[in-house]
């Protein structure tokens, strides 16, 4: 067997990076080149880790949450009921 793929702190950072757009963590393991069992593997046992995770997901929410806030005003508006 071969040695498990190495999460550096650049993989940290695209993982971020990419999970933070609204990703899905297998889009963004697909991205770097990391095994979603390897991921997740980082995620439970490296604080570090997972706190970036952690971050990264809040801000996909927070960017979820505006579009979902966005559309509710813009089908309110459409349909007349504003007034």
């Amino acid at each position: 067997m071969g040695r498990k793929p190495v999460i550096s702190p650049v993989h940290i950072t695209k993982l971020a990076a990419i999970i933070s757009r609204c990703n899905t963590i297998k889009t963004a393991c697909d991205a770097t080149g990391i095994p979603v069992r390897t991921f997740y593997d980082r995620l439970h046992r490296d604080l570090h880790f997972s706190q970036a995770i952690a971050h990264a997901r809040a801000k996909a929410r927070q960017s979820l949450i505006k579009v979902v806030k966005e559309a509710a005003i813009t089908d309110l508006a459409c349909s007349g009921l504003d007034t």
